[in-house]
């Protein structure tokens, strides 16, 4: 995982922004895709081959959040890899 950044924002309610790309490795190549979570929820699923995943969430306190990726084909899944980010 890389290039994720807090930023603090004025604007009631959003009080932080993550903006920035969040990459991963793909070490598999026989996967069918990647669900990408935010604090443990489905955030998106992307295609196979895939390693880069846009950012651009707003959060109204400040706090840790956490991103994980999990590769995915028609026999499973593999464990969920996971960063957090924490917001001051």
């Amino acid at each position: 995982f890389n290039g994720l950044v807090c930023t603090p924002v004025t604007s009631a309610p959003v009080k932080y922004k993550h903006t920035g790309t969040l990459a991963w490795e793909d070490l598999s190549n026989n996967d069918t895709g990647f669900k990408i979570y935010l604090n443990g929820s489905l955030l998106t699923t992307t295609a196979a081959d895939v390693k880069t995943l846009a950012i651009d969430s707003a959060f109204p306190d400040a706090g840790s959040v956490t991103y994980g990726i999990e590769a995915f084909n028609s026999g499973g899944s593999a464990p969920v890899k996971v960063v957090s980010i924490t917001c001051q």
